[in-house]
């Protein structure tokens, strides 16, 4: 992997600064990149991926080197094997280059696409050799040369763990020692997710599991695979080093590679984070201000909490939190189809409509939303032998 420093002044230590906007459900943040010059590109910056990922009609537009097949199996969310490609392309962004020798190349999943991904994702093996700061506040990705670079006063340090399951890899991953309920587990790091989440062996050491579930949601990953997981909610703390956070909410789900769980960006986003990834250190500093249960996930997970409930006015309760989330986050592709769900359930199909108009103006591939607005269409039709109001 080459890094070509761009000729400016800078701070020591200093490389790059990327600014990034906010994946539209309020979390991963896209930095955009070029590709063999073409672009710029929106890319997911993602600490829990390895190897960098290319849409494969990107790939292809930009004349990326011919592809070869991938000799490593993808683990999708669903746990199935997948084969991809590989192949080699160059990437700039915020005055750096990169000669990326190998990435993965295949079709973004459409989830990922309304996200407002276009290009892919930056993986480890990008920016590995770099001391990498993600300013959550300031909405910044800061690069450092690791030899020069300085650590925070006041951070929590901590040392990044190999792999849980001892197993060799290009990239090592993200993974750290935390505490939850006084048990010890090991962490994946991933700006990536929304959410987090402790594996069933962690959460019956820790008793996280011993009240039934707060809800449970059908949950899709990037790689287009779908999972039903149980959610609960705690009060307990997070403690990671000399800080800790309350999660709120974490879901059950099983292990990848033999570690105890993963921190989306619900936790991480309660972080000024720097990953010294040549000297296997964590800096950690918490944002005094920062509130868990008022993002847009967080309002999200509670509507659907109420979708779940039978208690008296459940759906406008639901209603409600999902409005406010989407008063953080006007765009979360993620809200609109829970709205327009009980909308619909409560015979308020014009609504429904307006709201469906809405998500389409955004996203107007979305077929099923397509067909969903026709059907409430009919309903309202004069012919109609039901009027809804």
């Amino acid at each position: 992997m080459a890094i070509c420093t761009a000729d400016k002044p800078s701070p020591p230590g200093w490389v790059a600064d990327l600014p990034f906007t906010y994946w539209h459900s309020g979390g991963v943040p896209l930095i955009a990149m070029t590709l063999n010059g073409r672009g710029p590109f929106l890319m997911m910056f993602d600490t829990g991926a390895m190897i960098t990922i290319i849409d494969r009609k990107v790939y292809e537009a930009v004349g990326g080197a011919p592809l070869v097949i991938d000799d490593r199996s993808t683990i999708s969310m669903s746990g199935e094997l997948t084969r991809t490609h590989k192949g080699s392309l160059t990437l700039e962004g915020g005055g750096q280059r990169w000669e990326a020798q190998s990435v993965k190349v295949h079709p973004l999943a459409v989830m990922t696409r309304r996200q407002g991904v276009e290009g892919g994702t930056v993986g480890l093996n990008i920016w590995n050799r770099l001391v990498v700061e993600i300013d959550y506040e300031g909405e910044r990705i800061r690069l450092f040369h690791p030899e020069q670079f300085v650590p925070p006063d006041g951070a929590s340090t901590l040392r990044l763990e190999p792999r849980p399951d001892g197993m060799t890899s290009a990239s090592p991953g993200l993974f750290v020692k935390g505490q939850i309920a006084g048990q010890e587990g090991t962490f994946i790091l991933d700006s990536g997710s929304a959410g987090s989440h402790v594996t069933h062996d962690f959460a019956e050491r820790a008793n996280l599991s011993s009240q039934p579930p707060y809800f449970s949601a059908s949950i899709s990953g990037s790689d287009g695979g779908r999972v039903n997981l149980p959610f609960y909610k705690t009060t307990l703390l997070l403690t990671l080093g000399s800080t800790s956070i309350r999660p709120h909410l974490f879901s059950l789900n099983r292990s990848f590679t033999g570690e105890d769980g993963l921190l989306g960006w619900s936790v991480l986003q309660g972080f000024r984070i720097f990953f010294d990834l040549s000297h296997r250190r964590l800096y950690l500093i918490r944002r005094p201000q920062f509130d868990v249960t008022r993002t847009s996930f967080a309002m999200q997970m509670e509507g659907m909490h109420e979708t779940q409930t039978t208690a008296e006015g459940h759906e406008e309760r639901a209603l409600e939190w999902y409005r406010k989330a989407l008063e953080v986050h006007p765009k979360n592709p993620n809200l609109f189809p829970g709205i327009v769900r009980i909308l619909s359930k409560l015979h308020r199909d014009r609504e429904a409509l307006d709201m469906i108009n809405t998500y389409l103006q955004w996203y107007p591939d979305d077929q099923a939303m397509r067909e969903r607005r026709e059907r409430i269409q009919q309903r309202l039709s004069p012919a109609s032998p039901k009027l809804n109001r």
